[in-house]
């Protein structure tokens, strides 16, 4: 658990560290906290915490974020956003509530225009896992062709119809 400077206490499910490098998109189906360098788009389903050491070149999504690090590209938090006096941010910001370090950096356009209730609606109904979800699929049917296995159903591995939660927790459970 980590507290932020709202003295809030976040849960992290997900941590990159310093000297980390993730060259791609970066999902999280928690809070979670990056120092190190995410190449890709950022999806976390609570909160993000962006250290001061930490670089995302890509968008981000998540309910929350507390940005203390370097962020080029936009930025969607519909709950709330923090950018910190170590902040370094390139990109717009969409969220209800922004609270912006004197000492921080922002160079872009800030939406506040945000029903965060229906943001939360939109995301539960399209499921951010899903997404990631259907990317994999094809390679999963590509690499059970090729073990020619009879046992082996895709259909069983992803199911379009169980929530984000249900196949976590059925993934964690087979393995």
């Amino acid at each position: 658990m980590v507290r932020n400077k709202s003295k809030e206490i976040v849960k992290l499910t997900s941590l990159l560290g310093q000297g980390s490098i993730c060259d791609g998109d970066f999902v999280s189906p928690g809070s979670a906290r990056i120092d190190g360098l995410v190449n890709g788009s950022v999806r976390v389903e609570g909160t993000l915490i962006l250290g001061a050491s930490g670089v995302i070149n890509g968008d981000v999504e998540a309910n929350a974020v507390q940005i203390g690090g370097n962020v080029n590209g936009n930025i969607y938090a519909p709950e709330h956003a923090e950018l910190t006096s170590e902040a370094n941010v390139n990109g717009d910001l969409t969220t209800a509530v922004i609270v912006i370090d004197e000492n921080a950096k922002f160079q872009g356009k800030v939406n506040m225009q945000v029903d965060v209730t229906q943001a939360s609606a939109e995301k539960e109904k399209s499921g951010l896992f899903k997404k990631s979800v259907r990317k994999v699929k094809p390679v999963l049917e590509d690499k059970a062709e090729a073990l020619e296995e009879d046992y082996i159903d895709i259909d069983e591995v992803v199911d379009d119809e169980e929530t984000d939660e249900e196949f976590i927790q059925r993934i964690i459970n087979e393995v």
